[in-house]
């Protein structure tokens, strides 16, 4: 189509829009008939003679109107003394609403000169129910409309390139279409619009804050365009310790894709302690989305953070492209997944990272280098494969699998305490390679434990201190030792039986075994 073409169909749209809203207080979007169009050309130019400029903003794609911020008309702006502002660079900041109108049309100029801002808290908790934005708004503060539980109806226009942080939150919005600019979206902005059903992310939006849209219980699916580089940065920074994830307690949330442009889903740090661990609850940026079920990890993303899928339930299978290094702490911790594709860049599987999951069997890459302290505790898997490329398996790793045939890779080198307890082992063959095993390392007996850093565990609905009821059954008793269950150890040419310890009551390797590594 002809661009003078497309320029009168513009204005033809522009006529049928503000007819349209002759009766109503916003304006109306949509695609014009053919006889409509017929019926308009004749009465165009009247109409904006009549009008003076067109003050419609449409953003279209060919014949499709995508956008449309009108202004409404029946709805006279608020007067100036209904505000107190300020200028500012490039125009007038609305600092303050101190209208009684529930209803507010913000002025596209005051004393002559543009609206360009809206002000930090200028609107928190003034009780609108209903605002109209001006285009020539470029930025909306920190925790601008916060608070007003009542508010409904609101078009952001299109020339804003700031959404500060808790913008919106706690809003009344049933849905949002942001604006494809160079637009980013602050931390917490949308957070807890509990009936926030749909959100439009569109090609342009640069980045998106932590917490932005935590909490939106009502909210079904997103996708995140390849335009967002920055997902949830705050994160990085193990200063803000109370951040939220992106979208963790987004309860309905059924599926996400994610786009190319994202490279981390928050942080994952190898010296991650029991401190972080209480601080990082809630961090993941989808942590709890009990009903999300699919998932589409753009082919960019290195790093899936602490918590990002913990609490994600319904979650069952899942593919982690090449692009991805490391997975981090307690990542799946407690998910639904039983089946997991992991991606062959992978050289690092934190802490707890499928801790808890459905997992009955797993490949791992073949250029992993670590397997932390309890990545897979709990989890039923029947046998494992270590490739060569790893050399230290963590404390508890596989501690209280099903585990009943392991092959070790030659590069091992180290075996963490627990790493191999209550499994099902008869036997496991020690590669030359390994330099250490930490005491109990093949223990039969295993008394499984994690701290639960938070008082309602989110996977059961109960309280836990210590116990490990999330995890699955796991050997209390001596039983399958020194009876019908005996493990034996090959290393350097040589066979070592577990035995039982009738002094400590546990089941343990020789100390021959120990000593052939002094």
């Amino acid at each position: 189509m002809r661009k003078s073409t497309l320029k009168r169909l513009a204005l033809v749209l522009s006529a049928v829009l503000l007819a349209t809203t002759l009766s109503s207080c916003g304006g109306n979007s949509g695609n014009i008939s053919r006889e409509e169009y017929d019926r308009l050309v004749e009465e165009n130019d009247a109409l904006n003679k009549r009008l003076g400029e067109p003050s419609v903003t449409i953003i279209s794609d060919g014949d499709t109107l995508l956008y449309d911020n009108s202004p409404p008309i029946g709805w006279p702006e608020n007067d100036a003394d209904d505000f107190e502002y300020k200028a500012v660079a490039g125009g007038i900041e609305i600092s303050k609403y101190v209208g009684t109108t529930i209803k507010v049309r913000i002025p596209e100029k005051i004393e002559g000169v543009a609206v360009t801002s809206i002000g930090d808290s200028a609107f928190k908790n003034t009780g609108i129910m209903e605002a109209y934005i001006p285009n020539s708004v470029t930025n909306i503060g920190n925790s601008a409309f916060e608070g007003n539980e009542g508010l409904v109806s609101l078009t952001i226009p299109v020339a804003v390139k700031n959404i500060g942080s808790s913008a919106f939150s706690g809003s009344a919005l049933t849905s949002i279409a942001l604006p494809s600019k160079d637009t980013s979206i602050g931390a917490n902005a949308f957070s807890d619009c509990v009936a926030l059903r749909s959100v439009s992310i569109p090609e342009g939006v640069s980045s998106i804050g932590n917490g932005a849209f935590s909490g939106c219980t009502s909210l079904t699916s997103v996708t995140i365009p390849n335009s967002v580089t920055s997902l949830g940065e705050e994160n990085q920074d193990r200063n803000r310790t109370r951040a939220l994830g992106v979208f963790s307690g987004c309860t309905s949330l059924k599926s996400v894709t994610i786009g190319n442009g994202v490279s981390s889903l928050g942080i994952a740090n190898s010296d991650y302690d029991d401190y972080n661990e209480r601080d990082g609850f809630g961090k993941g940026f989808f942590f709890g989305c009990t009903e999300l079920s699919s998932v589409v990890i753009g082919n960019n993303v290195a790093v899936l953070g602490n918590f990002s899928f913990a609490g994600c339930t319904s979650l069952v299978s899942l593919v982690i492209p090449d692009s991805v290094t490391t997975i981090g702490n307690y990542a799946f911790l407690g998910s639904g997944l039983s089946i997991i594709d992991i991606g062959n860049g992978v050289i690092e599987i934190y802490r707890s990272a499928f801790a808890g999951t459905g997992l009955t069997s797993v490949s791992l890459p073949s250029g992993l280098t670590s397997i932390g302290d309890n990545a897979f505790a709990g989890v039923k898997l029947e046998s494992i494969s270590i490739p060569d490329s790893v050399e230290k398996i963590g404390r508890s790793a596989f501690a209280g699998t099903g585990l009943s045939s392991v092959t070790l890779g030659n590069g091992v080198q180290s075996i963490g305490y627990n790493a191999f307890a209550g499994t099902g082992l008869t036997s496991i063959a020690i590669p030359d390679s390994v330099k250490s095993i930490e005491n109990d390392a093949f223990r039969c007996v295993y008394e499984y434990s994690l701290n639960l850093p938070w008082e309602n565990n989110p996977f059961t609905g109960t309280t836990h201190s210590g116990t490990t009821a999330a995890y699955g059954t796991v050997h209390t008793s001596c039983q399958l030792c020194g009876g019908t269950f005996a493990l034996s150890v090959y290393y350097k040419g040589k066979t070592y039986d577990v035995t039982l310890d009738e002094y400590s009551g546990v089941c343990v390797l020789p100390q021959e075994f120990y000593r052939a590594f002094w």
